[in-house]
């Protein structure tokens, strides 16, 4: 028997949080994503996922801005239309 973590997400809801298709989440399977198989469904546990996306490269993290300059350049705007 077969324990599935209470925090596991379906593959369904991993593409709708990443923006991805099946397509891409399939291929990552094969490429190593980690993922628990319950029956005939794959499931998720996402601390694991975000883990491999970024030790794989495939993700960044996310960079904390301070100034609104960064802001700006970040986005290629003005100064003046970053909100204070």
């Amino acid at each position: 028997m077969t324990t599935i973590q209470t925090d596991s997400i379906t593959t369904e809801k991993l593409c709708r949080a990443l923006g991805i298709g099946q397509d891409k989440v399939d291929a990552w399977v094969l490429a190593g994503m980690p993922y628990i198989r319950d029956c005939d469904e794959l499931r998720f546990d996402p601390s694991a996922v975000a883990e491999w996306l970024l030790s794989t490269g495939r993700a960044k993290r996310a960079r904390v801005v301070q100034y609104r300059r960064q802001v700006a350049e970040h986005f290629g705007c003005a100064l003046r239309t970053v909100a204070t």
